[in-house]
C-alpha cells in the first residue's frame, strides 16, 4: 500500500472518497496510533517496580510442626474407602517448607506418588490446603 495513493488527488475523473479510501486511511491511522502507544508506554513504564520483601516471623521447622498438627485432625479416605489418619500417613514423610516472600509458606510432602501442598500464614500460623496445584486435572482425589 502506498501512502501517497491515499493523499494524492485522483486522475481520470474517478471518485476520491470510496470505501477503499476509508479502509486504507483507517488502517494507516491505526498503525500510527499503535506505534505512538508503544513509544509512549515504553517511556512511561521503563522503570522497574521494587517490591518490599516481607521477612518471615517463623522458621521452616515451626511451620512444618504446624502442618503436622493440622494433619493429625484430618482423615484420609483411601481408594478402598478406609478412613485413615493423615497424621499417620505423613508421619515418616519428608516435608519441605518454602517461604513465598509475601507472608506465607508453602509446605509440601509426597504420599503415594503424589505431592500434597499446604499454605501456612506466617503471622497466624493457620494452615489450609493449597489448591493452586490442579489435582482434579491429574485425577487425584485430595482429602488431607
Amino acid at each position: 500500500m502506498n501512502i501517497l495513493d491515499i493523499i494524492s488527488p485522483k486522475k481520470h475523473g474517478k471518485k476520491r472518497f470510496t470505501p477503499s479510501f476509508f479502509a486504507k486511511s483507517t488502517f494507516v491511522v491505526s498503525v500510527f496510533i499503535f506505534l505512538g502507544f508503544v513509544f509512549v508506554s515504553t517511556i512511561l513504564w521503563s522503570s522497574d517496580t521494587k517490591l518490599d520483601i516481607i521477612l518471615p516471623d517463623s522458621s521452616g521447622e515451626e511451620v512444618i510442626i504446624e502442618v503436622k498438627d493440622y494433619l493429625e485432625n484430618k482423615k484420609y479416605i483411601s481408594d478402598s474407602f478406609r478412613e485413615e489418619s493423615c497424621g499417620d500417613l505423613f508421619a515418616n514423610r519428608l516435608f519441605t517448607a518454602e517461604y513465598l516472600l509475601y507472608g506465607s509458606w508453602r509446605v509440601n510432602s509426597f504420599h503415594d506418588r503424589a505431592r500434597y501442598f499446604w499454605r501456612v500464614d506466617d503471622k497466624t500460623l493457620t494452615v489450609r490446603k493449597d489448591y493452586t496445584f490442579d489435582y482434579a486435572r491429574r485425577g487425584i482425589t485430595v482429602s488431607c
